[in-house]
């Protein structure tokens, strides 16, 4: 069935951070005595939200964390995203080249999903009432209402939606939302396995860089 708008995901699908963020992340929790490294943090908790991501990893080795990390950890990282952060190769052509609406569910919080798009100069291909994050749908990946929230305010039927998703928690809520999507693998964290981890979360095709996406996205949306 033909699509109508199409749903992306923001990092790792239009923004290249998630290296960035690991990065970040791993040099804080080092400061404190922790072994863990971006790589770590990467392969080990693709889609999870950082407050989520540094709550296992405190547990996993039992060392304590001040109570203002994550909002040292926030500050280090909008300033590294403003000055270093890169959109996914190829991405912006794919926004140009796409006949249909579209907008942003996120894992995100909103100040940060705008950052992001300000530095990549992606800004101009979204209305800003289209995005959407835990800020505003109060539900954050996997949780399928998510995009259940994004949808019912765009006024969208799920059959007209096409869902891009880099991770298998997004590919998880966006499957359980009764949702299609596509399965990105053009981020510079792909990783050997998440092929078929995204495949095992139900994504109903895989695409493994931004040229791939704009011949799928132009072939199945009108």
């Amino acid at each position: 069935m033909s699509k109508t708008f199409v749903l992306f995901d923001c990092d790792g699908v239009l923004v290249d951070s998630e290296f960035l963020a690991s990065e970040v992340m791993a040099h804080m929790l080092q400061s404190f005595g922790f072994p863990t490294t971006a790589h770590d943090i990467m392969t080990g908790y693709v889609g999870q939200k950082d407050v989520q991501i540094v709550a296992s990893i405190a547990q996993l080795h039992g060392l304590p964390l001040p109570s203002d990390f994550m909002a040292q950890y926030s500050l280090r990282l909008d300033a590294e995203l403003e000055k270093s952060l890169l959109p996914i190769q190829g991405i912006e052509e794919v926004l140009k080249k796409l006949k249909v609406p579209r907008a942003i569910v996120s894992n995100s919080n909103l100040a940060r999903i705008h950052i992001s798009l300000k530095s990549t100069r992606l800004d101009k291909y979204f209305e800003a009432e289209n995005v959407f994050s835990p800020d505003t749908a109060l539900f954050s990946k996997p949780d399928p209402r998510i995009y259940l929230y994004a949808i019912t305010k765009l006024g969208l039927k799920k059959s007209d939606v096409i869902v891009v998703e880099d991770s298998p928690t997004g590919v998880k809520a966006s499957v359980e939302a009764g949702l299609d999507v596509i399965g990105f693998m053009g981020a510079s964290h792909a990783t050997e396995n998440q092929e078929e981890k995204l495949k095992a979360n139900g994504a109903s095709y895989i695409v493994q860089n931004s040229t791939e996406l704009s011949v799928l996205l132009n072939k199945i949306c009108v």
